[in-house]
């Protein structure tokens, strides 16, 4: 995304956003989608995309803090707009287990058919697949046959909205096991893994934006630009009412600065950076989190790796995450924010994006339009334009990979 945006120089830098449809799931398996805790974002079905919008907060996406950069200060997607938005648990198990030995056995476990070789590709099976053959639930069909197409359905909920990867049409077997039980299966922090996952599309390598948990989220946050932010979109009565009261059940774990874990991604819940979204007056971050090799790590020759043994320096933070809760005071105003906090945001974040020629005045580039498009001679007025401020290149790769900062 970010060689699109910022590379490739293409007139039009609008995104591509990939919309996928979810059909409506058959009263047979709502019980288990419940059980699960996939029922509510199973009922996210439909939703208009702004790839404008998007393209506009991917270009003011930051890699190092995992916020979005704007004139003002920053803000990002929260385990709070996870939960009230698609419902997923926050207050649960780790999603993390094996990513190796699955093969047919557990399709046919699982599953109860096995894909062929065409539609295999080491550990991770075709969507498309996975549509066809669990296309309709028959009207005879038995407990088996009634959790073989619950399970499928989920995995279509994580491949295509919750968790798409860089294929666009394949996921990991990976989920499967984790669906065995569905009692089981809802005891896991589905909404943790989710936001974990959706921070890795900061990654250049994604030049086409999954429509789901992110445009969703991002959209709720403006109003008609950026200077009228809706810190707070959840607080009113209308919203709340058409939110499930079991949703709230979490809510001290939504200001958690703690890690977030998906079998081998481990990112940071920077709260304390966006404390504006929680109703706190926001101050200087104090944590700067560094977590190194950790954040580069992927199933490329790795798919052997005990990631619970791996990440287990991460795990004891993620379950520990009850004591890791802001407690700050509470906002004066709309726009609370120490003048301190200000000062040091202005001074180290990226205020402009626009390219030098952008940054411009427009009336010295009056005669670059082309012949057709000037209807009168084109006067070229001698004005000097003021030096663009000085901006940093993005530093994707600047993370510093052996040194792991100090996290309270």
């Amino acid at each position: 995304m970010a060689k699109h945006v910022y590379v490739d120089n293409l007139p039009d830098r609008v995104l591509r956003c990939r919309h996928v449809s979810i059909v409506e799931p058959p009263p047979e398996i709502v019980s288990l989608l419940r059980e699960a805790e996939f029922y509510h974002e199973a009922q996210i079905r439909n939703f208009r995309i702004d790839a404008t919008l998007v393209s506009t907060l991917v270009e003011r996406w930051r890699t190092e803090t995992h916020t979005f950069h704007l004139t003002c200060c920053e803000t990002t997607i929260t385990l709070e707009d996870v939960a009230l938005l698609l419902g997923l648990p926050i207050n649960g198990h780790e999603v993390i287990g094996q990513t190796s030995g699955l093969g047919s056995a557990v399709c046919a476990e699982l599953l109860g058919v096995v894909p062929s070789v065409e539609q295999r590709k080491g550990q991770s099976i075709t969507l498309t697949w996975l549509e066809e053959t669990f296309g309709m639930l028959p009207y005879d069909a038995s407990q088996h046959q009634i959790e073989y197409y619950a399970r499928a359905y989920i995995l279509r909920l994580i491949g295509c909205v919750l968790m798409p990867d860089m294929s666009q049409n394949r996921f990991h077997l990976k989920w499967l096991p984790l669906l065995r039980d569905f009692t089981e299966a809802g005891r896991y922090s589905w909404g943790a893994a989710c936001l974990d996952f959706k921070y890795i599309p900061s990654n250049p390598c994604y030049r086409n934006l999954s429509s789901g948990l992110k445009v969703l989220i991002i959209v709720d946050y403006l109003a008609n630009n950026f200077e009228q932010f809706i810190w707070r979109p959840y607080d009113s009565n209308k919203i709340i009412a058409q939110v499930p009261h079991d949703i709230f059940a979490d809510r001290p774990l939504w200001t958690a600065f703690t890690s977030l874990i998906c079998f081998e991604v481990v990112e940071w819940h920077q709260t304390d950076r966006v404390t504006k979204q929680f109703g706190f007056a926001q101050g200087v971050p104090l944590n700067l989190v560094c977590i190194g090799l950790t954040h580069d790590h992927d199933l490329r020759g790795r798919i052997d790796t005990d990631w619970a043994l791996m990440h287990k320096r991460w795990i004891g933070y993620w379950r520990d995450r009850a004591s890791r809760c802001l407690s700050l005071h509470i906002l004066a105003g709309n726009n609370a924010m120490s003048v301190e906090y200000y000062d040091w945001y202005t001074t180290n974040t990226i205020l402009f994006l626009s390219t030098d020629q952008d940054l411009l005045d427009p009336r010295t580039r009056a005669n670059t339009l082309p012949a057709p498009l000037r209807a009168f001679p084109t006067v070229v007025v001698d004005v000097s334009p003021p030096s663009p401020p000085a901006r940093r290149r993005r530093q994707h790769n600047s993370r510093a990979k052996n040194d792991e900062a100090h996290i309270p």
